[in-house]
This record gives structure tokens, C-alpha cells and sequence, in this order.
């Protein structure tokens, strides 16, 4: 009997190496398979993503208004190349306080808390949608708030921020204005991939393999 089980037992062992290695072998072969260097060329705008052998990934892109360098790791998943920021950062860190103010005040800084252009995309605790466009610094709603987002002047937005406090009335938001991918699926067909903006929207274009 316990000449069975230890054989039982070296093959059960020989079968779960035998399919981490061909697990392995996939996964490298989809890296060696998919690595390279993926483009998009318009008259005003640029984008690429170069995705490394070792797992790495340079994202770029240029326009007339900004430029933008993101580096991170990369893997696949199905038919998706999924995108991680290295090191990550956090999109957005909210520090409640209460005051003796009558309204909720937001004021909206980037990560060296200088103030920032801005829109606020405000839900009440009446389900209602405020959206205040044009802000700079700080916002103020009479209504008794119950989350909210950020989108700068770039488009990049944070996700939403549930409020913590039951009597907190004042926020002050430290917002990260470079792009942060945070597993971010980009859908991967051939020799193409089909990038999202940072609003996490698909794009109706996509960067060919070079």
C-alpha cells in the first residue's frame, strides 16, 4: 500500500511540473509572439506602445498640447495585452476635514499641491449629478455630497471618491496628472492593438506593429 501511494504520489508531482512547464513555455512564447513595437501616425498626434521581452512596456504620445512618457508591465491575457504603470501610483488621495462652512468645498491640487484647472462631476445624496466645468483651485455645492470625480484639463480622470465622514465637508484632493494604467486591457489582434484614451473609452483607431 504505501509503495502505491508514493507512486500515486511522484506522478501526481511529475504531472503538476509537467504543466507549470508548459504553462511557462506559453507564456513566453506569447511574450516572444507579441513583443515589439506598435504605432499610430496622424498629422497632429502620435501614439506608441513598445512592449519589451522582459515584460516591460514604454508607452508614448504627442501632441501639439502635451507629450507623455509611461513605463510599466505588460502580460497577456486572451486576446488582450493588459498594462500596469511601474512604479503605480495612486489616481487620486482625498483628506476629509470638517469645517463650519454650510457648503462642501473641494479643492483640487496635483501632487505637488499646485492648484489645477479642472472639471467636478459631483453625486448628491439625492442621487443628483452636479457637473461644475472651468474650476480652478476650489469648488463649493450647497447639496450634501456623496462621492465625486475629477477630470483635469487633459482629460485623465479619477475614479470616483466615495465619501468616508458622515459630517466631513471639506475635501482636499491631490490628483495625479500623468496617465496611470492600472490593469488596463487593450484588445490585440494580429499585428494591431486597439488602445482606450484615459477616460478607459476604446479608440475608433489602432497602432500597427512596426
Amino acid at each position: 500500500m504505501k509503495k502505491g501511494r508514493s507512486r500515486n504520489k511522484y506522478f501526481n508531482w511529475l504531472i503538476l511540473i509537467v504543466l507549470i512547464c508548459l504553462s511557462t513555455n506559453c507564456y513566453s512564447q506569447n511574450i516572444k509572439q507579441n513583443s515589439g513595437t506598435y504605432v499610430y501616425k496622424s498629422s497632429f498626434y502620435y501614439e506608441s506602445l513598445e512592449l519589451k521581452n522582459d515584460g516591460e512596456f514604454i508607452y508614448k504620445s504627442e501632441s501639439e498640447l502635451a507629450q507623455e512618457v509611461v513605463m510599466g508591465n505588460w502580460q497577456t491575457r486572451g486576446d488582450e495585452i493588459v498594462l500596469d504603470s511601474r512604479p503605480q501610483k495612486d489616481k487620486i488621495l482625498v483628506f476629509e476635514n470638517r469645517s463650519k462652512s454650510k457648503e462642501e468645498k473641494i479643492f483640487v491640487f496635483d501632487k505637488k499641491e499646485n492648484p489645477i484647472n479642472y472639471t467636478l462631476v459631483a453625486i448628491t445624496y439625492k442621487n443628483d449629478t452636479i457637473t461644475l466645468k472651468n474650476q480652478f483651485r476650489c469648488s463649493a455645492i450647497k447639496e450634501r455630497l456623496n462621492s465625486f470625480r475629477i477630470i483635469d484639463s487633459g482629460g485623465i480622470t479619477s475614479p470616483l471618491y466615495k465619501i468616508m465622514g458622515t459630517r466631513t465637508n471639506e475635501f482636499k484632493v491631490l490628483f495625479e496628472t500623468s496617465r496611470v494604467f492600472e490593469n488596463e486591457e487593450w484588445d490585440l489582434k494580429g499585428l494591431q492593438i486597439t488602445p482606450k484614451n484615459s477616460f478607459g473609452k476604446i479608440q475608433n483607431y489602432y497602432l500597427q506593429k512596426q
